[in-house]
């Protein structure tokens, strides 16, 4: 019969080893599951990363400003119920200042993550937004 001793060794033995085997199995796994995660960390503009969070949360200040005139301020929503042109405020100086609103929030929080390939998604969404005003135009 085993003593006590050479029980607790034998259970630390084998923890030991389990451990040592999830432990590679985990980063085999995440190896794996990460292989192309490279693509996105060569657009990282980590030398612009302040100024571009600066200029990211200035223009979601001005979103969330430029929503709230709309349709708080100007009350956007009782021209378009009472079928009038809201010629007042914000809406005087933007033709659609709540998706204005939205582009510009939008353009900040992808400002705020820093990276090249992101910059282009703004225009997309102009691209995209232009072709569905004009199809319900």
């Amino acid at each position: 019969m085993r003593s006590e001793n050479e029980i607790k060794t034998a259970y630390v033995t084998v923890w030991h080893r389990s451990r040592l085997r999830c432990d590679n199995n985990y980063t085999d796994r995440r190896s794996n599951d990460f292989q192309n995660a490279h693509l996105f960390e060569s657009g990282r503009l980590t030398a612009f990363k302040v100024p571009l969070i600066v200029l990211g949360v200035i223009l979601i200040s001005l979103g969330i400003f430029m929503w709230i005139q709309a349709v708080i301020i100007a009350e956007i929503d009782d021209g378009i119920k009472q079928n009038e042109l809201v010629t007042t405020g914000i809406c005087g100086l933007v033709r659609d200042p709540i998706c204005s609103a939205i582009m510009i929030a939008c353009t900040g929080v992808v400002l705020m993550c820093a990276n090249a390939f992101f910059l282009l998604l703004p225009f997309v969404y102009r691209l995209l937004l232009t072709i569905l005003t004009a199809a319900t135009e």
